[in-house]
């Protein structure tokens, strides 16, 4: 099959299979370790806190988290958001939800001691 080529704004762009690059090229995030399934979040004063299956916990700063949801079928199984890795210098995660109802039922605001 021959890909066609345009020009726009002086970048070329090929057309040949574009709309199916993102799902053929994507992780599967089912059947994860431990360490990579979320079972809590929460919010305290501009820092999330993630607490894994694995009993682990990884605090990171509000603007270096990102949340996404994936409701594909390579995407995470409802009630098991899954930590992805997300920048070059490894400060920076995403959590991938399986749907919008994962993200509203995970995402809660507590602060646990008063020192903080």
């Amino acid at each position: 099959m021959r890909s066609r080529r345009i020009r726009l704004a002086g970048l070329p762009f090929v057309l040949a299979g574009l709309l199916a690059a993102p799902e053929a090229g994507a992780t599967v995030l089912r059947n994860l370790a431990d360490e990579q399934v979320v079972r809590a979040i929460t919010y305290c004063r501009g820092e999330y806190t993630l607490t894994m299956a694995n009993g682990a916990s990884h605090r990171y700063p509000e603007l270096n988290l990102r949340f996404k949801t994936d409701g594909s079928r390579s995407g995470p199984d409802r009630g098991r958001p899954a930590l992805l890795p997300a920048g070059m210098r490894g400060d920076r995660a995403q959590v991938i939800f399986g749907g919008l109802e994962d993200l509203k039922r995970f995402l809660v605001e507590r602060c646990e001691d008063a020192a903080r």
